[in-house]
């Protein structure tokens, strides 16, 4: 694989409009997304945010209607029931007033349709496992963009707000996890136990509750059922939880 050559692709040579049939007001509407086999995973963050070769794929993840304001995360992409459509109306379709966002997403871009999302979730009182989703997408999209900003210089005022604004995500979507674990069936998220278990105790830790974060942590390196890759994760997981108490 020539790496030096993929990554000198344009971002619009790496993405497509999708159709899609708004479930709210029923028109037809197009949404940026990457094209299969064009960019590839080559690691994951500590709470599961994938790193990309070429393009950062979060960025697509965002589903927005430009005529009613009907927005949803890709996977989270499916009908809906009438007392649900109907909060979304009145609640945000009313007032929604937005352009058509053209061209790849910048990371602003990308936030500002994810919380979109985010406000759609809340009003059409979707799951907590589905809000704290979208909380920890947005977590990543600004990290994302606190990476990119640095190689070319932040303002030191900028990333610090930036950094309390990432930490209030993670913190929003690690508590909406706990809760949603304790009530909310499996699989999550597309996840199985030990997976929303690992990424639960990977937020908790993030979020400075260490002592939380070592009982979960240690409920999924002594479960039976855990792959390897992902014990690994918790074994490393649990050192850097280990340091941190050591600290206090």
């Amino acid at each position: 694989m020539d790496t030096k050559n993929q990554q000198e692709i344009p971002e619009e040579r790496l993405i497509f409009d999708k159709t899609y049939q708004c479930y709210v007001c029923e028109m037809k509407f197009t949404a940026k997304t990457v094209r299969t086999g064009k960019s590839h995973l080559i690691s994951r963050d500590l709470d599961m945010r994938p790193r990309y070769d070429i393009i950062d794929s979060v960025k697509y993840g965002s589903i927005v209607c430009p005529h009613c304001g009907y927005a949803v995360m890709e996977r989270y992409y499916k009908p809906m029931t009438k007392s649900q459509i109907a909060a979304i109306r009145n609640g945000i379709s009313m007032k929604y007033n937005r352009p058509e966002d053209v061209g790849p997403y910048t990371y602003e871009t990308a936030r500002a349709r994810t919380e979109i999302v985010l406000l759609n979730a809340i009003t059409r009182n979707a799951k907590d496992s589905e809000r704290s989703y979208i909380c920890l997408h947005l977590a990543w999209l600004i990290r994302g963009q606190i990476e990119l900003l640095e190689k070319t210089g932040i303002d030191p005022e900028k990333r610090l707000k930036l950094e309390e604004e990432e930490m209030t995500y993670l913190k929003n979507a690690a508590e909406g996890f706990v809760i949603a674990r304790q009530k909310e069936p499996l699989p999550m998220c597309g996840m199985d136990e030990n997976s929303v278990d690992y990424l639960v105790a990977a937020l908790l830790y993030e979020t400075g509750r260490y002592d939380e974060a070592a009982k979960l942590v240690m409920n999924v390196i002594t479960s039976r059922s855990v792959k390897k890759q992902l014990k690994d994760k918790a074994d490393c997981l649990k050192d850097l939880i280990k340091e941190k108490k050591a600290e206090q």
